[in-house]
C-alpha cells in the first residue's frame, strides 16, 4: 500500500496554502519517509496529522499496513500489539476521509479495516470482544460492497464470517449448511483482485471440506 512519489510535490502545495493547522509539511516529511521506512519504523510512529485531509489519511494507511504485516510477529504481546495498531489506524483513516476523497482511499481505508476486524476476530479469545469484532465487520460490508472495486472483498469477508461462525459454532445445527451454502455463493467470481487471489481458492476449499464433513448436499 505505497504511496506513489510522484503525489506528493501536489500534496505539499495544498499543505503549504492551507496554512496553519494540518497537514504541515512535517507531516509531508512523514509521509514521504514511509515509502521507505521498515515496517517496525512505521508501525511505531507518532502521527500528528488529524485533519479530513489526504495527507493524514495516507498516513494512516501506511501505518496501518505496516501493523498488519507485522501480526505474526514472534512474540504473542507483539503480534496483540500490531493487530490493535492495525484496527486504529484503519479506523483512524476512514474517519479522515474528507468528502472529497478518491476512491483508491476510500477502498484502501474500508479493505484494510475490514482485513484488520477479521484478524482481531480470528485471534481473539474471549467471546464478547470476538461476537464485537464480528460485529462491526458486519456493519463494515455494505460500505465496501458500494464502493468502486469493493464487491469482491465484501463477498470474500462475507464468506469468511460465515464459515468462522460454523467452525466457531456460533452457528450450527440444521442451520449450519445453509449458512456454508450461503457463504459459498458469497465467494467472489474470476477475474480477482491479486490480493485475493490465492486467499478466495483457499476459503473455497475450506468451505467445501467443512460442507463435506457434515455431509451438507
Amino acid at each position: 500500500m505505497k504511496i506513489c512519489l510522484r503525489l506528493l510535490p501536489a500534496l505539499l502545495l495544498v499543505a503549504l496554502l492551507a496554512g496553519c493547522g494540518h497537514p504541515t509539511s512535517a507531516d509531508l516529511t512523514q509521509l514521504q519517509s514511509f515509502q521507505t521506512a521498515n515496517d517496525r519504523t512505521v508501525a511505531t510512529a507518532t502521527i500528528a496529522c488529524d485533519s479530513a485531509d489526504p495527507v493524514c489519511v495516507r498516513l494512516n494507511l501506511q501505518q496501518g499496513a505496516a501493523c498488519e504485516r507485522l501480526t505474526e510477529a514472534q512474540s504473542a504481546a507483539e503480534r496483540a500489539a500490531m493487530r490493535a495498531c492495525a484496527l486504529r489506524a484503519f479506523r483512524q483513516a476512514r474517519a479522515l476521509l474528507p468528502a472529497n476523497a478518491s476512491d483508491a482511499d476510500r477502498l484502501a481505508a474500508t479493505r484494510g479495516l475490514a482485513n484488520a476486524l477479521k484478524i482481531a476476530r480470528d485471534n481473539e479469545m474471549n467471546s464478547a470482544a470476538r461476537q464485537q469484532y464480528e460485529a462491526e465487520l458486519d456493519q463494515l460490508l455494505p460500505a465496501l460492497a458500494a464502493l468502486p472495486g469493493g464487491a469482491p472483498y465484501a463477498g470474500y469477508y462475507r464468506a469468511d464470517a460465515a464459515l468462522n461462525r460454523v467452525l466457531a459454532k456460533e452457528i450450527d445445527g440444521a442451520a449450519a449448511c445453509p449458512a456454508l451454502r450461503s457463504a459459498q455463493t458469497d465467494l467472489p467470481a474470476a477475474p480477482l483482485p491479486a490480493d485475493l487471489a490465492q486467499r478466495v481458492p483457499t476459503l473455497r476449499g475450506l468451505i467445501e471440506g467443512t460442507m463435506r464433513q457434515r455431509s451438507c448436499t
